[in-house]
């Protein structure tokens, strides 16, 4: 179990030593020390920050009270005693209001102080305890209410649960291969789910969509004036994610250089902030998704091989809608009640003849295209039932051939109706691995975004779901 980190902040240095041996010999060995306000707040915002914080209330510059509510502010779990020379019952009564766990007067009676400490520990574990189960509780809501349920009762999906089932067992790094829309983000969030750390964040990073030059700062933070523009302390993904899991979709796409400083990372379970000299550790699981070969990656040089050997501790691979087609009726029905919900329509209802269309076509773009077209559909269809001859008419958007496959391109005429279909084609793949981000996908196809949404608007590629 990790020793609790005791910050004692006082601008007399014999007190200092004095307070460092007794919490010492009581058993606590991340004892830090500093001499003003200023350099207290310096090391907690360094990291990690203190359980408990014991401070004078009397300091040159910044008090003990004024730090008190700059530390709350920061983190409302932080346990701060206050003590003090000059003592009176509204400065203690103060400084329980603004937060305190408890007022002691100097001289400190070193065995009170200890019981203080103990107390404020004990309240803090009691409180983690409480919120912890507060999230699972609210994992659990989400869980029954299908938000991140893997449907379908296929070989194939029931194959992917298992092995979710697994994975989550352990904080064994996982890697996630499929084509686009597969749900490799859905397979992370229910490792994460059915983990040890379901109660602590998931943080999820999209490598594809950060320019090459912020990647770093990204991922890893930086501090106030590392760069231009760099005006505050700022933690990166990596420290958000501490206690929980970092999901790390298209992998694939991270610069080299990054990925020589993620390697370092998974070594060391440690991070250093662009600009910074001090390393921050971390308690982080690391899961990771691509769409593309590596293994070929790592032959063109691109992506480094001993960090894919790292990476794939684990290795699930999403099969394509195409594969599970026994699934595709689960799926849209649910897809379809939930749109329904959320647009107020209760108008529409499915008719057995509309999963036939739905379970031949052939889903290039995977549950994310079957998630649009549900979306489509919602939005756009008359009132009534939901017939085989509704789906077709929403399943391929105006502009591109039912499948992204050469031959059904070769068949497109005349000369401007192909070339206005392989540009539709283009910008919807660019999109998808940009999850719909206009300005993101702009700067990909280095256009101008007013550019973008004007060629979406020409080719007629829906809109719904295009976020800035």
């Amino acid at each position: 179990m990790t020793s609790p980190r005791l910050l004692v902040v006082d601008d007399d240095p014999l007190i200092l030593k004095t307070l460092a041996l007794v919490l010492r010999d009581n058993g606590w060995t991340e004892v830090a020390l500093c001499g003003s306000a200023a350099e207290a707040l310096a090391a907690v915002e360094a990291g990690p920050p203190p359980d408990v914080v014991i401070t004078d209330v009397k300091m040159r510059g910044m008090d003990g009270l004024q730090l008190l509510d700059a530390l709350k502010a920061r983190d409302g779990d932080i346990a701060v005693i206050v003590v003090s020379g000059h003592g009176t019952i509204q400065t203690a009564v103060d400084a329980v209001r603004r937060g305190a766990y408890s007022f002691l007067e100097k001289p400190v009676d070193n065995d009170a102080l200890v019981i203080h400490i103990r107390n404020a520990l004990a309240l803090r574990d009691t409180s983690r305890a409480v919120k912890s189960l507060t999230a699972r509780v609210n994992v659990l809501a989400d869980s029954v209410a299908g938000k991140w349920k893997i449907l379908g009762k296929s070989p194939a999906a029931q194959a992917l649960r298992n092995l979710i089932e697994k994975a989550a067992r352990s904080d064994v790094r996982v890697l996630v291969t499929g084509e686009h829309g597969t749900g490799k983000e859905l397979v992370a969030r229910n490792i994460h789910l059915a983990s040890r750390r379901a109660s602590k964040p998931f943080v999820e990073v999209n490598c594809a969509a950060i320019a090459d030059a912020l990647t770093e700062s990204e991922l890893f933070g930086h501090e106030k004036g590392a760069f231009t523009g760099a005006t505050g302390l700022h933690r990166g993904r990596f420290e958000q994610a501490h206690g929980g899991t970092l999901f790390l979709d298209e992998i694939g796409e991270m610069p080299l250089a990054t990925q020589a400083k993620l390697l370092r990372v998974l070594e060391d379970g440690r991070i250093t902030r662009v600009g910074g000299e001090k390393p921050v550790d971390l308690d982080v699981r690391i899961i990771a998704a691509t769409n593309r070969d590596l293994r070929e990656r790592v032959r063109a040089g691109t992506f480094r091989a001993d960090l894919l050997s790292r990476l794939e501790a684990v290795t699930i691979h999403v099969p394509p809608l195409r594969e599970r087609r026994d699934d595709v009726a689960e799926i849209f029905g649910a897809m379809f009640v939930r749109e329904c919900s959320g647009a107020g329509r209760t108008d529409l209802r499915l008719d057995d003849s509309a999963f036939g269309p739905l379970i031949a076509a052939p889903w290039p773009g995977n549950v994310r295209e079957l998630r649009n077209v549900a979306a489509r559909i919602v939005g756009l269809a008359d009132s009534g039932a939901v017939t085989a001859d509704t789906v077709e008419s929403f399943l391929t958007p105006a502009g591109a051939p039912a499948g992204d496959t050469l031959e059904s391109l070769l068949d497109v005429t005349p000369l401007k109706k192909f070339e206005d279909t392989v540009l539709a084609l283009y910008i919807r793949k660019h999109l998808r691995e940009c999850h719909d981000n206009m300005s993101t996908t702009a700067e990909r196809l280095d256009t101008a975004r007013s550019n973008l949404y004007k060629l979406t608007e020409r080719l007629k590629i829906p809109r719904s779901s295009h976020q800035e």
